[in-house]
């Protein structure tokens, strides 16, 4: 495939044949996996940055990237103090959440999916630190739902029955690095957004590149 953007990274070279830039490639070393303040797991949480294409959860290339879905701000909708409401008369400092975050987003439909959670979220008590986590636990949950439900609906049928020219890349998922190169083309001919790996000494000389970064 021809590369519209092309990157190196240490003995790296990556390429995208749909997109215009290259991200930051995390997927090279280790990364500790625990929660950070925010409840998120960081630059190995496939919920805020590509991570590398896996066959078991192929349908996360969909996973929608942070503030590109108006209707979904409630997935990234991060908890503060003020929004803690602590239980009158309690002798530890537990509460819940205030009602208003989540009662009016647009994504009541997804919200019912997830029900449990959000009932557990509302009437029991947790301490704040706790409420938190919770809730980028339901985040995820949201996310996965939207994004599995793309996955079907866009993206099956074109890795089904690709198209005599690959679609514009959707810009509002997230997309994936890979290294194998068949892997890279059906993904390219069903529109997401790829960034395909590879050592050097395979990049063919007779490849077009329209820009480096």
């Amino acid at each position: 495939l021809d590369a519209r953007v092309v990157a190196c990274k240490e003995n790296w070279v990556i390429t995208s044949p749909n997109m215009d830039f290259v991200e930051e490639p995390y997927i090279f070393e280790e990364e500790e996996l625990c929660c950070r303040a925010d409840g998120r797991l960081r630059v190995v949480d496939c919920f805020q940055w590509p991570q590398t294409h896996e066959k078991q959860y192929e349908y996360s290339i969909c996973i929608p990237r942070k503030h590109s879905i108006p209707t979904l701000q409630i997935a990234w909708y991060d908890p503060t103090p003020s929004d803690f409401v602590v239980r009158t008369g309690s002798r530890f400092t537990v509460g819940t959440l205030q009602n208003q975050p989540i009662g009016q987003d647009a994504l009541c439909t997804l919200m019912c999916l997830a029900r449990h959670e959000v009932m557990h979220l509302q009437q029991h008590p947790l301490l704040f630190q706790d409420l938190v986590m919770f809730i980028a636990q339901l985040q995820c949950k949201i996310l996965d739902i939207y994004t599995l439900l793309e996955y079907i609906e866009y993206v099956y049928p074109l890795l089904l029955n690709p198209p005599s020219h690959p679609p514009q890349a959707n810009s509002t998922w997230m997309g994936c690095f890979v290294r194998a190169t068949k892997v890279c083309e059906a993904l390219y001919f069903a529109g997401v957004p790829i960034w395909l790996v590879h050592s050097k000494e395979y990049i063919p000389p007779t490849m077009n590149i329209v820009c480096s970064v």
